[in-house]
């Protein structure tokens, strides 16, 4: 199954062809193809890279908008879903449509659960994380708000003394400017 890099890489390829097809209000001017807008008004506030290294990338310099091919497929279709937008490609570049994924798979009984890596990195930074008591923080926000009654509530808390310069200064939580 091709990425989406692959398939925008693809797309470029021949970017006039997708230009021609799905921008067609549009017209070549040297290495641009050049149209009002994504919704294919004539005009020439869009424009996309026809050749070079920059080919198959497009920006509206009228609404700062810019991305690659299937970006474009996906703004003049009004496709939302990714893999939408990558069957529209495919049918036009006319590549097979993708095995299924449970094909490709096997038996999933007997496949372990995989763990996705952003819930493994949340876990890792809540097991990195101490306790506030004592810390730096702590000291800054006694200081911060003295009449919170932070202080109270940690009647043995003691300020070390070299950590009074590093400290921003003491400030009380409400406010002393005057609002209209």
């Amino acid at each position: 199954m091709l990425s989406a890099a692959d398939l925008a890489g693809r797309l470029a390829q021949d970017a006039e062809a997708v230009c021609r097809h799905y921008l067609s209000a549009g017209r070549r001017a040297g290495n641009y193809w050049l149209v009002g807008d994504v919704a294919n008004n004539k005009g020439r506030s869009l424009y996309v890279h026809l050749a070079g290294p920059r080919a198959g990338r497009w920006t509206d310099a009228a609404t700062g908008q810019f991305g690659d091919l299937l970006d474009l497929v996906r703004e003049t279709c009004g496709l939302v879903d990714f893999r939408d937008v990558a069957e529209e490609a495919r049918h036009f570049l006319s590549l097979p449509q993708p095995e299924p994924v449970s094909d490709l798979r096997g038996d999933a009984s007997d496949a372990s659960p995989v763990e996705r890596p952003a819930t493994e990195r949340a876990r890792r930074l809540f097991r990195m994380t101490q306790p506030l008591a004592g810390t730096l923080a702590d000291i800054y926000a006694i200081d911060r708000c003295p009449s919170s009654g932070h202080r109270e509530a940690r009647p043995g808390l003691t300020r070390p003394a070299s950590s009074r310069s590093a400290l921003a200064p003491r400030r009380c939580c409400s406010p002393t400017i005057s609002r209209p």
